[in-house]
């Protein structure tokens, strides 16, 4: 991370897995340590082309919508929804031709069009002990993941503090159903993600998406 931030400092570009791994940090930040994260706020607020991952999210849904946006993003802000226009702004000034270059991969390669369809209803999401906020950074990570309306339901369901996971990821289990695992400082935290509906063709691609949008893998 401190090479994120002299880069930052430098005023340089970050890549698209540098972009990622910032907003995550940023955001798990904001929950661990809020004099911190107040901190790094005076610091860097005006240097970052966003403060939280969510417009990323919301940027990417729409791209899954009209992927011949990608390479002429830059040009036709309007083009997108009111909302996300500041942010987009912001990014234009500071993405490069690695971050376009990532979003083809992502959104063309991954083949959006193949996942499963949106959700009709409000998705639902289940915490231990019904406490959003019992397990440091959950709360955050699924508020990410509920952007995406191919998820109809969230929910944990196993806690490990001695032997934490050595990488965060999200797997294929059933034609709809992916498990994810999100690790803070004291745990990983297991997960499951139901689909809209059961496609294993689908479930594979919104398993692939999803790492390369969480994990840039």
């Amino acid at each position: 991370m401190r090479s994120i931030l002299r880069k930052l400092d430098g005023e340089q570009p970050l890549t698209a897995d540098e972009y990622q791994r910032l907003m995550e940090y940023w955001q798990k930040l904001s929950i661990d340590s809020p004099e911190s994260w107040q901190l790094l706020q005076q610091r860097y607020a005006a240097r970052l082309p966003y403060q939280g991952p969510a417009e990323l999210d919301d940027f990417i849904n729409y791209l899954c919508t009209d992927p011949s946006l990608i390479d002429q993003w830059e040009d036709s802000i309007l083009l997108f929804p009111l909302a996300l226009q500041p942010f987009l702004n912001a990014l234009k000034y500071s993405a490069d031709g690695r971050f376009t270059k990532w979003l083809k991969t992502l959104v063309q390669e991954g083949q959006p069009r193949e996942l499963p369809i949106s959700r009709e209803k409000d998705i639902v999401i289940k915490y231990e002990e019904a406490n959003p906020y019992k397990e440091s950074g959950i709360k955050a990570h699924f508020d990410r993941l509920s952007r995406y309306p191919f998820i109809s339901r969230l929910q944990t369901y196993r806690y490990l503090t001695r032997s934490k996971a050595v990488n965060d990821r999200i797997e294929y289990l059933r034609p709809d159903q992916l498990g994810g695992i999100f690790t803070n400082k004291e745990k990983s935290i297991y997960y499951y993600i139901y689909l809209t509906e059961a496609d294993e063709n689908k479930a594979h691609y919104a398993c692939s998406f999803l790492n390369k949008v969480f994990y840039a893998k």
